[in-house]
């Protein structure tokens, strides 16, 4: 009910700002948009489509005020409104934006482009964010910010408390203190709760916690995202080899981290990676898509030439095709589901707890569902089929034995493929879907045909 309100407030908002720059009315544009949630006002300015009136917003709004609007929006359309900026109001937007989203930025700008900015930055903020853009993607360097704290050991509490009044505005986070020696390397942290409540004459040396959760400039972004998780973290600190502090990467940076992995797992999960964005081209999707459906397709070939191989079968009992669907199905789906858990098992490195006990589990999962699928077909099939009991016991057997065979195939690739040092969502749902045909169709002929005489 609560985000129902809010919906609706903010959308009221919305139609005030549209109005208000319709008429000109900048005092009350500003003061309606600067009440918002910083959240709010991106999502204001994102749906605004009129060029003219983004530009009175421009207008409208300092450059400071701006960057941080500007730097939430998603890349693609920082790289598109950075086109509708003068020279110098472009400068001292990107002089107010976080070092670590002005590097993404950069590296989404023709370089002739930034040559052309940086002259007219700030010239440190300039040197940051081209150092930052040096790191690998995806690695803590290119996620972190040079906006932090870090004071020395030998500062009193009070000293420090004074120091952080001093940097508040220009830190990302003042939550945690970083503390470091006169070389300085990061030798502690220091809370900001355990700062307020310390004595003023202890120095941090005293008060601070020696044992720094923290990750080298290289280490890869999904690793990061996990420290964060599991020790619960609202930035984590960047280090070199000599442990000197280079920067800080915030908990929203760690959130956009996970959504991507997330989404390149479902994409890959789905045989679609790359291709799950809306603002993608039917065109493009296509491309990204087409080689895997090709290459399931001529694997799917295989399957048609099992149906093909037991063609005696189906001509002597014509009925055991209207069951190849459920068989295949069944398979595909528990499979699919197997996968699926298996994948999350591996992502939160729960297989290394008992790679042999997460197999057990759901190879007994996977018989179970069998026994419980073949007792429901011995059960249906009699009744709708004029009392055939040997098809149905063909017909229970062979999903029996596929959903058993499936769930082995679902939880072995994916930890096969782990062991290689290859992301196991490359294992998708469409490969293991069509091998299990493979596999099901396999045994359910061979079932049928050993029992043939039985059917006539």
């Amino acid at each position: 009910m609560f985000l129902l309100l809010s919906a609706i407030s903010a959308h009221r908002s919305y139609k005030k700002l549209d109005e208000y720059l319709e008429n000109d009315d900048i005092e009350s544009f500003r003061h309606e948009l600067l009440r918002l949630h910083p959240y709010n006002q991106m999502t204001w300015f994102e749906q605004l489509q009129n060029p003219s009136l983004r530009k009175k917003v421009y207008q409208a709004l300092s450059a400071r005020e701006f960057a941080a609007i500007f730097q939430k929006l998603k890349l693609k359309d920082q790289v598109e409104k950075v086109q509708e900026l003068d020279d110098t109001y472009q400068a001292d937007v990107f002089s107010a934006m976080s070092t670590n989203r002005l590097a993404d930025l950069f590296n989404r700008l023709p370089e002739h482009f930034i040559h052309q900015t940086i002259d007219q930055m700030d010239a440190e903020q300039a040197r940051t964010a081209m150092q930052l853009m040096k790191h690998e993607e995806g690695t803590a360097g290119a996620l972190m910010t040079t906006e932090f704290v870090s004071l020395n050991k030998s500062l009193t509490v009070e000293q420090a408390i004074e120091k952080l009044r001093e940097f508040a505005d220009e830190a990302e986070t003042i939550y945690y203190v970083y503390v470091e020696n006169d070389e300085h390397k990061l030798v502690g942290v220091v809370s900001l709760r355990h700062l307020l409540a310390g004595e003023s004459t202890k120095t941090l040396e005293e008060i601070m916690k020696e044992e720094v959760i923290q990750v080298v400039q290289d280490k890869d972004q999904e690793d990061i995202a996990k420290l964060t998780k599991d020790y619960d973290l609202i930035a984590i600190p960047v280090v070199d080899d000599d442990r000197h502090l280079l920067g800080i990467i915030m908990v929203d940076e760690i959130m956009d981290v996970v959504e991507e992995e997330a989404t390149e797992d479902l994409g890959e999960f789905a045989a679609s990676r790359g291709a799950l964005g809306i603002e993608l081209s039917a065109l493009i999707a296509a491309k990204k898509r087409a080689p895997w459906i090709m290459g399931l397709l001529l694997i799917g070939m295989i399957t048609a030439q099992i149906i093909s191989f037991f063609e005696s079968t189906l001509q002597e009992v014509v009925m055991l095709s209207a069951f190849i669907p459920l068989v295949m199905g069944a398979a595909g789906n528990t499979g699919t589901q197997t996968l699926a858990v298996i994948v999350r098992s591996i992502s939160n490195d729960d297989v290394k707890k008992g790679v042999w006990k997460i197999i057990l589990r759901e190879l007994s999962a996977g018989f179970m569902i069998g026994i419980c699928s073949a007792a429901v077909l011995l059960i249906v099939i009699p009744i709708f089929y004029n009392g055939n009991w040997p098809l149905a016991f063909i017909v229970g057997g062979s999903v029996f034995l596929a959903l058993g065979f499936a769930t082995f195939i679902g939880c072995v690739i994916p930890i096969i493929i782990n062991k290689l040092n290859i992301d196991p969502a490359v294992a998708s749902g469409p490969f293991i879907t069509t091998l299990n045909d493979m596999v099901s169709i396999v045994i359910y002929f061979l079932i049928a045909t050993s029992f043939l005489q039985y059917l006539q």
